[in-house]
This record gives structure tokens, sequence and C-alpha cells, in this order.
């Protein structure tokens, strides 16, 4: 597969030298990282299992999933901007990974379906409990996915 003229721009980068000889600021970038995504899971766990009925049952559903959806936008700003620099120093590679690839295909889906489905069931806070428990078990597993693809992308690789 061809790597496309960006990603051949970006790895030859300054900026993507400079962090791929940087031990340190790929650590610091890799905390950044992984401190979006542990806000992503946490938000989205609490969400996904009040959408579930298992966690704040008591709780209106939006009163527990609009405050998550912060935390979601927030975890994924964080990670998106520090996954740029991560990627950078591997432009030519890293697309070429099952492993990346997968994870990209879980962070597309996991992103549509909280634009779409997820806003939709907190804004109208659906009365059909086995719809709301679907929607939460789809989202918990599309960010699960994101986790663990991740997970093997940066032990593989």
């Amino acid at each position: 597969m061809p790597v496309s003229p960006i990603f051949e721009w970006l790895a030859h980068t300054e900026i993507a030298t400079f962090i791929k000889q940087s031990p340190y600021l790929v650590g610091l970038l890799s905390s950044i990282h992984l401190l979006g995504l542990t806000v992503i899971g946490g938000s989205a766990i609490i969400a996904c299992l009040r959408f579930s009925g298992l966690l704040l049952p008591g709780q209106a559903l939006s009163d527990v999933a609009r405050p998550a959806w912060n935390g979601i936008v927030l975890g994924f700003v964080l990670a998106f901007a520090s996954g740029i620099f991560l990627f950078a120093p591997r432009a030519l590679s890293a697309p070429q990974d099952p492993a990346f690839q997968v994870k990209m295909a879980f962070v597309l889906a996991a992103v549509v379906f909280h634009c779409t489905l997820f806003r939709r069931a907190v804004q109208r806070d659906l009365g059909r409990p086995a719809l709301l428990v679907l929607t939460g078990i789809l989202g918990l597993t599309l960010w699960l996915g994101v986790a663990f693809a991740g997970f093997a992308f940066a032990v593989f690789n």
C-alpha cells in the first residue's frame, strides 16, 4: 500500500524528528494520551452503565450523561492532540499496522456513535429500557475496542 504524501511530509518534519529523538517527550505525550483515554473511558463507563440501569438508577439519564459527554469531549481533545504528535514520527509505518487501522476504525465508530445515537438518546431521554441498555452496551463496546486496539498497537510496535 503506497504511503500518502501527507504522511510522508509529516514523518519528515522537524517536530516529528525531534519527538522521535526525545524519549522524555514521547513519555510525556504518551502520558497525556493515556490521560485523555482514561477520561474518555471513565466518562463512557459511567454514562453507559447509567444507560443500562446498573449505575445511578435513581438519577435522571440526562443528569449523568451530559456531564459524562463533557468528559468524553475533554478526553478526546487531549487524546487527539497528543495522538497527532505521537503519530508524526510513525506516519510512515503506523497506517500500515492492522492494530492501528482497527483502533482508528473504532475511534471513528465511537465518535459517530456518541455524536448521533448517544446524544439523541440523552436529549430524548428514551423511556424504552431495552433500547437504553443496547445503547449503553454499544457505547461501552466501541470505547473498549479503542482501548484494546490501542494497547495492541503500543505493545506490538
